[in-house]
């Protein structure tokens, strides 16, 4: 795999429909300031939280997800679920 990407830019962003734990691609409100793939988000609502690995983007359509990456688990979310970039611990591994 490609070495992932950070971006200093990205602002949170949010869902534009549902999706279910078994999903490989995910639409976003807005893209701006996201890096190029591979890079690591968190989607959030409620409290709960899940890391993904973005494999690819197109637009403000994030696909080849890895769900539930470093011991987080894939979950269903809501339409408006809150999407950040993130930098972890697994990312710097």
């Amino acid at each position: 795999m490609a070495a992932e990407q950070i971006g200093n830019l990205a602002s949170t962003t949010l869902s534009t429909s549902s999706i279910i734990s078994s999903d490989v691609s995910l639409a976003v409100v807005s893209a701006t300031g996201f890096p190029a793939a591979p890079f690591r988000i968190v989607i959030s609502s409620g409290g709960s939280q899940e890391l993904i690995l973005v494999g690819a983007k197109s637009g403000t359509t994030f696909s080849s997800l890895t769900r539930g990456v470093e011991g987080s688990t894939a979950a269903g979310w809501s339409s408006g679920a809150a999407i950040s970039h993130v930098l972890t611990a697994g990312a710097l591994n």
